[in-house]
């Protein structure tokens, strides 16, 4: 809004008339709390996750009016857990520990790290399948072949576990072909396969 002033001189002849301009100072982010987070999950468990800021005013603002960034720190005794789009992915049973960030108006504000405790999955879980794992190499190049394998399950989430190959012979990596290597992932009966192709040095560079 705006004002009106006038002043006048000490002898009282002249008199000056000035406008004065108010601005109202938009109330800041004070605060940032988690919204109906449960204190446990069971491991497979997809959990959205919610925060609220709290105004100077007293007014309360949700994600869809400022940006919202999650993070997540593995426990200790083996919790594992991921943070993707805004949603909380239980990995191994143990203790995770949530922090959150809003930014409103360009004052960010941080939410109390937050701990849950992830339940051990009892269910019964069969391996269905794994990623397809093909790898391009030069030929007389010993191929390079991930060190984990992401495995799907017939329920639950899939899981990236460490693999090891079948030693590649070199009647493999010095010719040209395609070949195909197993691996063995601990616990699992069934193993994956990597398909390589050896080409050579001119075909690579194609």
């Amino acid at each position: 809004g705006s004002a009106f002033v006038e002043v006048t001189s000490q002898d009282g002849q002249t008199t000056n008339t000035y406008t004065v301009q108010f601005s109202r100072k938009s109330p800041a982010l004070i605060q940032v709390l988690f919204e109906n987070l449960p204190e446990t999950v069971t491991e497979d468990d997809i959990t959205e996750l919610f925060v609220k800021g709290m105004m100077e005013d007293g007014k309360t603002i949700d994600g869809s009016s400022a940006s919202v960034t999650y993070e997540v720190a593995d426990g200790e005794d083996g919790g594992h857990a991921q943070i993707r789009d805004g949603k909380l992915y239980a990995y191994d049973s143990g203790t995770v520990t949530i922090t959150a960030t809003m930014t409103y108006k360009g004052t960010s504000c941080k939410a109390e790290p937050v701990s849950v405790e992830i339940l051990e999955n009892t269910a019964q879980k069969e391996v269905q399948s794994f990623e397809k794992v093909h790898v391009r190499a030069k030929k007389g190049i010993i191929p390079d072949l991930p060190a984990k394998i992401t495995v799907y399950y017939n329920t639950g989430l899939p899981r990236s576990l460490d693999v090891t190959w079948d030693p590649v012979g070199e009647e493999i990596y010095a010719s040209e072909g395609r070949f195909q290597v197993s691996g063995t992932v601990e616990g699992i009966t069934q193993r994956p396969v990597a398909v390589i192709d050896m080409v050579d040095i001119g075909a690579a560079q194609n």
